[in-house]
C-alpha cells in the first residue's frame, strides 16, 4: 500500500512530527510531499494552486492508494474539489484532524455550508480530534457515520523531557480558538495567585483584566514552552461548543507533568478524566473555575499526582507514533483487514 502526505505551503524540512512516524511506515510506502504556495489573492491563489496541483493528482491517481491531508487547509479544499468535479475517488482521500468552524444560521454559513457538503462529497475519511466533533460532522454533512472517525491529536514527545524550576503559584492560560477568558479572568480576580495569558488581542480586548493577570500577545513557541515549564497550573477556558479546540496546549502542559484545568467540552473529554489526570469545570462558570483553582493552589499532592498522570496518560497515547497506529487502523477497519 503506497500512501502520500500532502501540505502546501513555504519550503521547509519535513514537519517535527515526520521523525516520529514508526519507521516501518517510512519504510513502507509513505511518502511525504509539499508543494509551494503561491502568491495572490485568495481566490486567484486557490485557482493557482488547483492548475498546479491537478497534474499531480492525475500521476497521484495511479501511484498511490491513499492521500492525506490536514483541517481544512488549502490542500484539503483542493484534492476534494478536484475529485468531486472529476469523479474520482483514487487515490483515497483522507482529511487528519478535520475541523470546521459550526455552522451558524446566517445565510453566509448556510451557503459555505453548502458548499463544503458538495466539495468534501469525494473525501474517503475525516479523522476528528474528539467523537462528539466527529458525530457533528456527520449529523452537518448528511454523512454515513462510519465517514468522520476519531483519533487523539498527539504532542511532541520532547516535551515530556522538559524542566525549569517552577514559579510559585504561577497560573498559565494560552490559545486564541474558542477561549473563554471572560469567565477565567472573574475567576481569577481577588486570588493569590499569579496568571499569564498568552493570546491575541481579539481575544481580551473589552475585558476587564485585573492587577494580577498578565497578558502576552503571540509570542513565539519557545517563550509558550518556558511559561509553560514554569508554572503551577494550566487553564484552558472554552466556549461551549461541539467542534474541538484546545487539545495542542492541553497535551504540551500533560506532556510536561502539569496539573490541568479545562472547560468540559467536545475537545476535552477525550482527555481528561476528572480528578485522574486532570480537572473538568463547566462551561461559562466562573465560581466553579475559582473553586478548582483555589483547591489547586492549595494541595501540593493533588497537583503533583494529577500532573504525573497526566505526563504518563501522553506517553501511553497521545505521541505521534500513537497518532499513526490509530489512522493506520482507521484504515485497516474501512478495509475490513
Amino acid at each position: 500500500m503506497k500512501s502520500v502526505v500532502l501540505t502546501i505551503g513555504p519550503p521547509q524540512q519535513k514537519p517535527w512530527w515526520w521523525q516520529h512516524v514508526p519507521a516501518a511506515g517510512r519504510t513502507s510506502g509513505l511518502e511525504y510531499k509539499r508543494v509551494p504556495g503561491v502568491r495572490a489573492g485568495t481566490t486567484m491563489q486557490l485557482l493557482l494552486l488547483t492548475l498546479k496541483l491537478a497534474p499531480f493528482m492525475l500521476g497521484a491517481s495511479r501511484k498511490y492508494d491513499y492521500i492525506f491531508t490536514f483541517e481544512c487547509g488549502k490542500a484539503s479544499f483542493i484534492v476534494s474539489l478536484l475529485q468531486t468535479i472529476t469523479l474520482s475517488r483514487k487515490p483515497r482521500h483522507i482529511i487528519l484532524q478535520f475541523i470546521m468552524r459550526e455552522k451558524g444560521r446566517g445565510m453566509k454559513s448556510r451557503l459555505k455550508y453548502l458548499f463544503m457538503r458538495f466539495c468534501f462529497s469525494s473525501t474517503y475519511k475525516a479523522v476528528c480530534s474528539s467523537r462528539e466533533e466527529a458525530r457533528y460532522y456527520v449529523d452537518a454533512f448528511g454523512w454515513a457515520p462510519d465517514r468522520a472517525c476519531f483519533a487523539p491529536l498527539h504532542t511532541d514527545p520532547a516535551l515530556l523531557d522538559v524542566c525549569r524550576p517552577v514559579e510559585d503559584r504561577l497560573i498559565l492560560s494560552a490559545g486564541r480558538t474558542f477561549r473563554d477568558y471572560k469567565t477565567l479572568l472573574s475567576a481569577i480576580e481577588g486570588l493569590d495567585a499569579r496568571a499569564v495569558i498568552v493570546a491575541s488581542p481579539g481575544c481580551i480586548a473589552g475585558l476587564n483584566v485585573p492587577e494580577n493577570v498578565e497578558c502576552l500577545f503571540d509570542i513565539r513557541p519557545a517563550e509558550l514552552t518556558d511559561i509553560m515549564a514554569r508554572s503551577e497550573i494550566l487553564v484552558v477556558p472554552l466556549e461551549g461548543r461541539r467542534i474541538s479546540t484546545g487539545q495542542s496546549v492541553l497535551l504540551q502542559a500533560m506532556a510536561m507533568g502539569k496539573a490541568v484545568i479545562a472547560t468540559r467540552t467536545s475537545g476535552t473529554i477525550d482527555y481528561i478524566v476528572h480528578m485522574e489526570n486532570g480537572m473538568f469545570v463547566e462551561p461559562a462558570d466562573p465560581a466553579g473555575l475559582k473553586e478548582a483553582i483555589d483547591m489547586l493552589l492549595k494541595d501540593a499532592g493533588l497537583r503533583k499526582r494529577l500532573g504525573e498522570n497526566a505526563r504518563e496518560s501522553v506517553r501511553k497515547m497521545f505521541l505521534p507514533e500513537h497518532y499513526y497506529n490509530n489512522v493506520k487502523d482507521i484504515v485497516k477497519t474501512a478495509k475490513g483487514l
